[in-house]
């Protein structure tokens, strides 16, 4: 660690802590399926956190992460699960407690437009959301625990749902933008000609 000091014009002084980071690889592994996306955290039941892979063929594979203090012979990762979503390539992931079961859920999405929703290792729900690819996926949570999924797909398609139930869906391409405030301070705005589903 050290520290830098430069002067700026003579008006001013900056000073710099400049810090060096060491990185240790932990545990290493190459799959034999290729996978598109990636999280890591607690699911299901789980005691401890685990590795998720949404993989090219639909299926979605979970591996226990060795901890910092297990022997160095131990540390490679353990296949706990894998789960067949009977869908397309997964594309997202997310880790939520969606069913308020006592356990946090994973919902799986694919390049088919569908969403998968595991609640302790067995589908719960699949929503089919359109024919284009989901390329994003969040769950939203408000302070008195109202939840949405919301996903957005390639053809600018926008849903907010829960697992029996949809909530609205926005299609980009029936919004508007009109033009707010003078040439010089001009603002976008959208303007939702969406209707709820």
């Amino acid at each position: 660690t050290g520290v830098t000091t430069a002067e700026n014009s003579g008006k001013d002084s900056y000073i710099c802590n400049m810090l060096q980071v060491c990185m240790q690889c932990l545990w290493e592994r190459r799959f034999a399926q290729k996978f598109n996306v990636l999280s890591v955290g607690q699911v299901f039941r789980s005691a401890k956190a685990l590795l998720v892979l949404g993989c090219e063929d639909g299926v979605i594979r979970l591996f226990d992460i060795p901890t910092a203090g297990e022997k160095s012979s131990e540390k490679t990762l353990q296949s706990t699960s894998v789960l067949e979503t009977k869908g397309g390539p997964i594309q997202q992931l997310a880790l939520h407690n969606v069913t308020r079961f006592g356990s946090v859920d994973l919902i799986a999405a694919d390049s088919q437009g569908t969403v998968t929703i595991f609640c302790n290792e067995q589908i719960l729900a699949r929503c089919s959301l359109g024919e284009h690819s989901i390329s994003c996926l969040d769950v939203e949570e408000d302070a008195i625990g109202n939840l949405m999924i919301v996903s957005g797909d390639e053809g600018g398609t926008v849903n907010a749902f829960l697992p029996y139930s949809t909530l609205w869906r926005l299609r980009l391409q029936d919004t508007r933008i009109t033009r707010v405030g003078c040439d010089q301070c001009a603002h976008s705005v959208l303007s939702p000609g969406c209707r709820a589903v």
